[in-house]
C-alpha cells in the first residue's frame, strides 16, 4: 500500500474562462494605453500650436476690419467737410 494522492483541477467553467480571458486583455488594453498616452500628449502639442495660429489668423482678420471701418468711416466724414466747404 503505497499513501499516493492524486489530485485533480476540476474543469474550469465558461464564467472562469471568460473572466481569465477578459484579466488579459484588460492588461493588454493598459500597456497600450500607456503607449497612447505619449501619442496624445505629442498630439495635445500639436492642437495647441495650431489653436495660437488660428488665434492669430483671427485676430489679424479683426485687425484688418476695423482698420477698413476706419478708413471708410474717415472717407466719410471727409466727404462731409468738403460738401460744407
Amino acid at each position: 500500500m503505497s499513501n499516493v494522492i492524486v489530485v485533480t483541477q476540476p474543469k474550469k467553467t465558461i464564467r472562469q474562462r471568460v473572466a481569465q480571458g477578459l484579466a488579459v486583455a484588460g492588461t493588454f488594453a493598459l500597456t497600450q494605453s500607456a503607449f497612447a498616452a505619449s501619442e496624445l500628449d505629442t498630439l495635445a502639442t500639436t492642437a495647441t500650436g495650431y489653436l495660437d495660429t488660428a488665434k492669430t489668423a483671427a485676430l489679424g482678420v479683426f485687425a484688418v476690419g476695423i482698420v477698413l471701418v476706419g478708413i471708410f468711416k474717415g472717407y466719410s466724414k471727409m466727404k462731409q467737410g468738403i460738401n460744407r466747404a
